[in-house]
């Protein structure tokens, strides 16, 4: 029941839900798409952003309604009365300790046994697009206007004077499990952040595209990246590798793997914006937000070639 797809995750009970851009709240479940949105249970609202928890509840992020949560089959809602500082809820991140982190333009709340922790962030940053949790235990988001924030015991440090060339719009974060802080720019390629280094990729070293809206890693060891003109993949061993070239100054150059209209798919353009925008079902595919539906990649089906 919809095209441009802004958010997307899946449920503790394997169904997919995604939010669209005309503000509906749809589930997946067994071959049917339903709309959430439009029952008689449902608080009110547009949604924005859509994120799980391994305790089978679905939290809902709203431009006008603040967060809600479905669980059992109810929904639950909080608003600025119960402590958010903004009722345009833009993202939602669920981290493996049940912590459900929100962002709104220009801040950063924790919701955590109930409770809304305010992370303190400078005045001046614009829309947070993007937030991981490193291996650390480290929380990291990224700004609109290229501000990359570390977050630790409630206390943000600015990270954007790591980011050689100066700050650059963040369209996405993502955390691997060998401790990198991976960066998708806005016109500017990838980044990656692993052990106090940085270490910066574009066309020039081979990369597809500058434009990254978002990055998902598979099972088996591959980085796959929505770009403006498709989609594309990269083995980590191989992004590693000239990662730490790059960080020690030395020569890189990557060999990604292209899907689009060569494959039949006359458009792949992902959204950006909201969080999160892209997952892996359990199953091993992985679900991204496109401007023409989702794109669902069946990660066992892709040979080396």
């Amino acid at each position: 029941p919809f095209e441009s797809v802004l958010s997307v995750c899946q449920d503790a009970s394997r169904d997919i839900w995604a939010v669209t851009k005309n503000s509906l709240l749809t589930r997946h479940h067994d071959t049917n798409w339903s709309i959430m949105s439009q029952g008689t249970n449902w608080p009110g609202g547009r949604p924005t952003c859509v994120a799980s928890d391994a305790d089978g509840a679905v939290w809902i992020g709203t431009v006008d309604r603040g967060l809600i949560q479905f669980k059992n089959g109810e929904f639950k809602n909080w608003r600025v009365a119960d402590g958010l500082v903004n009722e345009n809820v833009h993202g939602l991140m669920v981290t493996p300790d049940g912590d459900v982190w929100l962002t709104f333009p220009g801040r950063i709340q924790r919701f955590h046994n109930g409770v809304f922790d305010t992370i303190t962030i400078p005045i001046g940053t614009r829309y947070f697009r993007a937030l991981a949790k490193d291996t650390a235990g480290n929380v990291w988001g990224g700004s609109s206007e290229g501000s990359l924030f570390r977050i630790r015991d409630g206390v943000a440090t600015d990270e954007t004077e790591r980011i050689q060339g100066g700050p650059a719009s963040i369209r996405c974060l993502y955390a691997t499990p060998d401790g990198a802080v991976w960066i998708g720019y806005g016109g500017f390629g990838i980044g990656r952040i692993k052990d106090g280094k940085y270490a910066r990729f574009t066309t020039r070293e081979g990369l597809h595209n500058n434009f990254i809206s978002q990055i998902v890693e598979d099972k088996f060891e591959r980085l796959w990246l929505a770009g403006n003109g498709g989609i594309f993949q990269l083995s980590m061993t191989e992004l590693s590798r000239a990662a730490d070239d790059i960080a020690a100054g030395r020569k890189a150059r990557l060999r990604p793997a292209l899907y689009g209209r060569a494959e039949g798919l006359p458009s792949l353009q992902p959204t950006y914006d909201t969080i999160p925008a892209a997952t892996r079902s359990r199953d091993g595919r992985i679900w991204m937000s496109m401007g023409t539906g989702l794109a669902i990649i069946h990660t066992e089906n892709i040979d080396e070639n």
